[in-house]
């Protein structure tokens, strides 16, 4: 916990929301059904190449982009640092996830009726802060506030959690016109740590020039120490622990207006994981620190600044600790999304998605048309408001070689080259071999098309 409040700022920095919206237009790509388990599968059946199947990355952060640190010599100033603390208003949020596949097979039963297993592992950081918090952490006691004026930290919250997962999902074709689906996850946690700010402040003291919490907070932790901090504790946080156990849902369901309009619903990432003998921590108020901030012209040398600044914010916190057990919460995703044909080849895509953090509801909104060749090619280009921002042109494509099916999908192309000004990114790509359910009556359709 001493260090978290620093990697805060550290993930923020390397910052490249976690809303997977490319990958929930693609009906054709299997990994689709993360998005949208209530959209019954195109596929007959099919499997993912073990480990190349799926990879995810996906950053935001709501506040700012790296670049928004820096002059035109590339330099961190506190110009810079003054302009972006004064664009923050209210509390901002950031997120970092990965997601891995080492499994993921589907298969029809029937008509009407598919059934999916999967198993992986994923990695998420969701994070709210305040101006205030960023405030302390970039200048420390050298911050704009006057002595005994409180930085308001309320509203700060953090859940880092890394778990594995085994899935089994299905999918029911109810008629023609409603299709629904659910997937039950077994979780087993691996590591987490996790806090939230509730009427919590930070205040210099004029007296002897320190910094104390005005106030008690409370903060979990299970293998983060032992894995990061090199604090090992014995046998009692081994990483990976399997007794770590959750459980979470997805489910949705989908429904055609006629064959050229339909709309979707789906809630993703529903569950929990109980921790089992785990890390309580609680601040002592009568502890003070001497966090100075960020040196700014050491920042741009080298990551020395960066590490000092670390050292010294552990010494603001005098924490005391116990064991027990506790759960924690996924954040959870939703989607409502609406499909129109113009015609056979191309789509047009309205989503609202949004994720919950902390009981907030951050959204995004998104409109994409898209080109498609039944099943052996669909591209889609998309535009996005995402974090307050209006510039994500989101783009990519699902293309058939036999069964083989490669597919790359990004939701802010252009800063996918120039990460240093991004908000946010999102990006998936992977291998399937996929087989498509109407394969005779498929060619059939697409002969008269063709004629047409």
């Amino acid at each position: 916990m001493k260090r978290t409040l620093s990697a805060l700022l550290v993930i923020a920095a390397i910052s490249l929301n976690a809303q997977l919206i490319q990958q929930s237009l693609y009906n054709y790509v299997p990994q689709n059904t993360y998005q949208k388990i209530g959209s019954f599968s195109e596929h007959k059946n099919y499997f993912s190449i073990p480990t190349l199947g799926y990879n995810n990355l996906s950053v935001s952060n709501s506040g700012f982009a790296i670049n928004d640190f820096v002059d035109d010599n590339g330099k961190v100033t506190g110009s810079a640092v003054d302009e972006v603390l004064s664009s923050l208003n209210g509390i901002q949020h950031l997120n970092f996830g990965y997601k891995n596949e080492l499994i993921n097979i589907g298969f029809s039963v029937g008509e009407k009726n598919f059934f999916m297993i999967n198993m992986g592992t994923s990695i998420d950081v969701a994070a709210t802060y305040t101006p205030d918090l960023m405030e302390i952490l970039m200048y420390g006691r050298n911050g704009k506030a006057s002595y005994g004026v409180n930085y308001d930290l309320s509203g700060t919250s953090y859940n880092i959690t890394a778990f594995t997962e085994l899935g089994f999902g299905f999918q029911h074709k109810l008629n023609d016109q409603l299709s629904f689906g659910a997937r039950a996850r077994y979780l087993s946690g691996l590591v987490n740590s996790n806090a939230k700010f509730e009427d919590v402040s930070l205040i210099i003291d004029p007296a002897n020039d320190s910094i104390s919490a005005t106030s008690i907070f409370t903060a979990y932790d299970y293998g983060v120490s032992e894995f990061i901090m090199d604090d090992l504790q014995g046998p009692n946080n081994k990483i990976p622990n399997f007794s770590n156990a959750g459980f979470a849902i997805d489910f949705g369901a989908d429904y055609k207006v006629n064959d050229k309009l339909s709309f979707n619903f789906n809630v993703v990432d529903l569950g929990f994981i109980t921790w089992k003998n785990g890390r309580f921590k609680y601040n002592d108020i009568s502890n003070n620190g001497y966090y100075e901030g960020l040196d700014f012209d050491q920042l741009h040398i080298d990551s020395t600044g960066l590490l000092d600044a670390f050292e010294e914010i552990q010494g603001i916190y005098d924490l005391n600790e116990e064991r027990k057990n506790y759960s924690t919460s996924l954040p959870t995703s939703l989607y409502l999304g609406g499909q129109y044909s113009l015609t056979n080849k191309v789509v047009f895509d309205g989503l609202l998605s949004g994720r919950i953090i902390n009981k907030k509801f951050y959204p995004s909104y998104t409109v994409a048309g898209g080109f498609q060749i039944y099943k052996k090619l669909q591209t889609k280009l998309s535009y996005s408001i995402i974090n307050n921002t209006y510039t994500n042109i989101g783009f990519g494509f699902s293309g058939n070689i036999g069964p083989f099916q490669l597919y790359v999908l990004a939701d802010n192309l252009p800063k996918a080259f120039n990460v240093y000004n991004a908000k946010y990114l999102n990006l998936s790509f992977g291998l399937n071999v996929a087989v498509f359910r109407d394969k005779d009556a498929t060619s059939s359709e697409e002969s008269s098309e063709d004629d047409n």
